[in-house]
């Protein structure tokens, strides 16, 4: 059982890699920070649109439609094409887990291991940019109330080349321009 979790693993990376050397260009999957409507809250205009929030910094925008990716009501990326009787799995990740460059939410490993898995119906809750605290607080504060038999984590990348994550970077960045914007307009 074991071994054959390690060689699924295994094999979806495989199949990642190879998806996101064809990947589509940068600009698309940078973040952009809007509020509860919508509207911009930053000068980052990427197409991935992430709300601020009190435990994770930022996670995805629920019930969101757009040209490259869609997520549910909870904010995670769909991967489920049709609802099945199965005991919920929750992926919590960063791009790599998010999908990054993969333009069909059902062609994620997320959305692959929802095609070929009966044992469980997998919900990808995973953000770009995140590391392992982000993932760890989505968990404890959103991802428990849909009550999962499993979680997943895939991350390593911004745990382990970025000493201060992309994600609190990001964040920071955000929150300079923000304030920025606020006391431009109080002026």
């Amino acid at each position: 059982s074991v071994v054959l979790g390690l060689v699924l693993v295994l094999a979806v990376a495989g199949w990642f890699t190879l998806r996101i050397r064809s990947a589509p260009q940068w600009p698309k999957y940078k973040l952009h920070l809007v509020d509860r409507q919508g509207f911009s809250l930053s000068g980052y205009r990427g197409g991935i649109y992430v709300l601020l929030d009190p435990f994770t910094s930022f996670r995805n925008v629920p019930s969101y439609q757009g040209e490259y990716y869609s997520t549910d009501e909870h904010g995670y990326r769909r991967s489920l094409r049709a609802e099945k009787k199965a005991p919920l799995a929750i992926v919590l990740g960063s791009s790599a887990a998010f999908g990054w460059g993969i333009e069909d939410d059902y062609a994620t490993f997320t959305g692959q291991l929802n095609e070929i898995n009966t044992q469980f119906k997998f919900f990808n809750a995973a953000v770009s940019s995140w590391h392992s605290a982000q993932e760890l607080s989505e968990m404890v504060h959103y991802a428990d109330e849909l009550r999962p038999k499993l979680y997943i984590s895939v991350n390593g990348f911004n745990d382990l080349f970025f000493r201060d994550s992309q994600g609190a970077e990001f964040n920071r960045a955000m929150v300079i321009d923000v304030e920025k914007r606020y006391n431009d307009d109080l002026s």
